[in-house]
């Protein structure tokens, strides 16, 4: 299934004012159905007040990515997706962080369904 990146301030903003949240531990998820695409549309916002060095922001966006371009079903599409880093990361480990991003990832997608 093809993803495609939300880029433009005006659609994270109709995510964040008309969508839906779903909050976990560390990622604070907001997504929102469409009919104007049965694609995913996905955007993903990582601070450098959260996660100061690059490498490691671009670690989490790949992480976050990956997983949604490998789960994403039949049952998924149509959805716009913003996921946001909560200020919890700062006191995870880089390993810790990876294995709680696939698990509320997850969460997430059991939820939509």
């Amino acid at each position: 299934m093809k993803i495609n990146k939300i880029t433009k301030s005006m659609d994270f903003s109709d995510i964040f004012k008309n969508g839906e949240r779903v909050q976990g531990e560390i990622l604070s998820i907001h997504y929102k159905k469409t009919a104007e695409t049965k694609d995913v549309c996905l955007g993903v916002s990582v601070s450098k007040k959260m996660v100061p060095l690059a490498v490691d922001r671009n670690y989490i966006k790949r992480r976050i990515t990956s997983f949604f371009r490998d789960e994403t079903t039949q049952k998924n599409e149509g959805y716009k997706i913003v996921v946001r880093i909560r200020e919890e990361v700062k006191e995870q480990k880089a390993k810790k962080i990876s294995q709680k991003i696939e698990e509320e990832l997850k969460l997430f997608l059991e939820k939509v369904k």
